[in-house]
């Protein structure tokens, strides 16, 4: 046994060994040169080749101007300590995801993952670069080549980052109106937001309001007036066939929708909301695999959020788990804003993207839905005005001080100071206990008992709290009586809200009090707020509990709207187990 153990340690140390050389000699064409590149200032004034930085109001203005990998070169070299800073900060936060992922793991779990890893992720970086177009792997290689940083570290940022956003355009009288909230798990990217100008050789030029480091255009016009912004969007079944680089070539070869339609759609899983100044319309596209349904403006406006756009977009890739409650409440949150009579403005635009109500509810109740937590950059483009507005910081972007653009003058200013929300004392306490609730491990019990303490110590009560509260102690730490009181709280304070009352029916039915437990499923039922998802979980759990009770007549009926629902929109393989269960109530 013991020689077994020394040869198989030799047999990992040799396969170590191996994959490192063979990691450090596979990745060394991707290192930047050591040449120097010179950079001239001038009055505040960064140049390199015809390229130029310039600060403005604490923001980075970028010019670029050349072909592709003259403007990364440039984008590289003048941007060089910022891309620095924003490097160290994205490897820290990736270096805590991983901590966060293999906190629990056995130990030969994570010396698998902290030797292999690298290694893994350098080979489906690799495969991904070789679906990037030549062209724009030229301006990465600029970017990388100017900024000394890996190529590598730019394909990854296109390869993992994920980003959850809403858009909308409106028709107004004087014009289009082009909204967008931008939301990112990684909230260190708030602090780099930057403006930066393409003019690349024989292509129409463009802006693009985004984070530093972020190589493709998530938010951007051009010189027609086309104005493009995205998000990732929840769908099965893809495998992944293309990049998101594709928008830069939208804005650099359209003037007009018909021109778009045209555009080569060689992305997966995102939701594009496209205006023109020409056209005086917007169109959505949900871009999945190689299939891109249109959704044209019907009325004076169209908005998306993070799920498929289109009904058949949605039953053919989406699950009835997309329409959780951010994305169920962000698009009723639009529909209800946007239907209004008031004459839409850019003023009323910012208060839409700043608006944190869930449903009636004002802000308060933690619920993230158009301004949320996540949101990191905020932009409204007004072509016919010629400006762009935008707001950046870490949480809640939209609260925070928006700047004005003008791009026919050039003039910056600033048309909104910060919103006093973010002053606010409660605002502050939320967003520290959900920064807390990032680093909770639910398999130490020190850490829920610490977490529960420092929940009930909190002088909130809001959904997200009370919500938190109630699932601890019913799933985690096994307190009824404690669960029960967040549960009843919720009902007192948001009476059309299900969550209360299903909490509610999941204590009496931990204790085995079926009628109780029903008769609460029934009340959540009957809630003017529940999304889909909830409904066929209350449907799914009558059903159960009517079973156990001998109502069997009641169990069938229950069962039977349960997968009439979860059939309409598709489910996760991990919900098979469950629907087959569900097939046997209506036997």
């Amino acid at each position: 046994m013991k020689k077994f153990l020394i040869r198989l340690l030799v047999a990992v140390m040799i396969m170590v060994v191996g994959f490192s050389v063979f990691y450090y000699v596979y990745s060394r064409s991707d290192l930047p040169t050591k040449t120097v590149y010179p950079v001239v200032t001038e009055d505040g004034i960064k140049r390199f080749d015809q390229g130029y930085l310039k600060y403005r109001e604490g923001i980075p203005f970028v010019f670029l101007k050349g072909d592709s990998y003259q403007m990364g070169l440039q984008y590289g070299v003048l941007l060089k300590d910022e891309l620095a800073r924003f490097q160290v900060d994205a490897l820290d936060f990736e270096e805590k995801m991983v901590a966060r992922f293999t906190r629990n793991a056995s130990w030969l779990k994570k010396l698998a993952i902290n030797l292999l890893g690298p290694v893994f992720m350098e080979f489906k970086v690799r495969s991904f670069k070789s679906r990037v177009p030549e062209d724009y792997l030229a301006r990465l290689r600029g970017i990388a080549e100017g900024s000394k940083i890996p190529l590598t570290f730019f394909l990854r940022l296109i390869f993992v980052e994920d980003l959850f956003c809403s858009s909308f355009v409106v028709k107004t009288g004087r014009g289009l109106i082009h909204g967008r909230n931008g939301d990112h798990s990684a909230s260190f990217m708030g602090k780099y937001p930057i403006v930066v100008h393409y003019q690349k050789v024989g292509k129409y030029s463009y802006i693009d309001v985004n984070v530093i480091g972020i190589p493709y255009v998530t938010s951007g016009i051009n010189e027609h007036g086309i104005c493009l912004s995205w998000s990732g969007a929840n769908a099965r079944d893809i495998k992944g066939n293309g990049t998101m680089l594709m928008f830069n070539r939208i804005l650099e070869e359209c003037r007009s929708l018909e021109e778009v339609d045209k555009i080569d759609k060689d992305v997966d899983r995102f939701v594009t909301v496209i205006s023109s100044q020409a056209d005086q319309t917007g169109v959505i596209y949900d871009l999945v695999g190689d299939t891109a349904h249109r959704i044209r403006m019907e009325t004076p406006f169209v908005f998306a959020v993070n799920h498929c756009a289109s009904p058949e977009g949605f039953v053919r890739y989406n699950t009835i788990e997309d329409l959780d409650w951010p994305n169920r409440a962000r698009s009723d949150k639009y529909q209800e804003i946007l239907s209004g009579e008031d004459p839409f403005t850019v003023d009323k635009a910012v208060s839409l993207l700043a608006d944190t109500g869930f449903y009636q509810y004002p802000m308060g109740d933690g619920s993230d839905t158009i301004n949320n937590y996540q949101t990191l950059i905020s932009t409204i483009f007004e072509p016919e005005g010629g400006a762009i507005y935008f707001a950046a910081g870490t949480h809640y972007a939209a609260w925070s001080r928006w700047i004005k653009y003008n791009i026919l003058t050039d003039e910056v200013s600033v048309f909104r100071g910060q919103a006093p929300e973010l002053g606010d004392i409660g605002v502050k306490e939320f967003l520290e206990l959900r920064e807390k609730f990032e680093t909770i491990d639910y398999e130490s019990e020190r850490e829920l008992t610490e977490w529960a303490e420092e929940l009930e110590r909190s002088n909130l009560d809001n959904i997200w709290i009370l919500e938190r509260l109630a699932r601890l102690y019913l799933f985690f730490k096994k307190d009824l009586k404690r669960a029960w009181v967040s549960a009843e709280k919720l009902m007192d304070k948001y009476p059309d809200f299900e969550a209360g009352y299903r909490y509610a029916a999941e204590y009496f039915r931990l204790q085995h009090k079926m009628e109780q437990a029903l008769a609460y499923y029934r009340k959540a039922l009957n809630c003017p707020l529940k999304n889909p998802y909830v409904e066929a979980y209350l449907y799914e759990m009558l059903a159960s509990v009517s079973k156990d009770i001998g109502s069997l007549d009641d169990a069938r009926r229950f069962a039977r709207n349960a997968l009439d629902l979860y059939s309409r929109y598709g489910t996760r393989p991990y919900m098979q187990e469950r629907i087959s269960k569900l097939k046997k109530l209506t036997l």
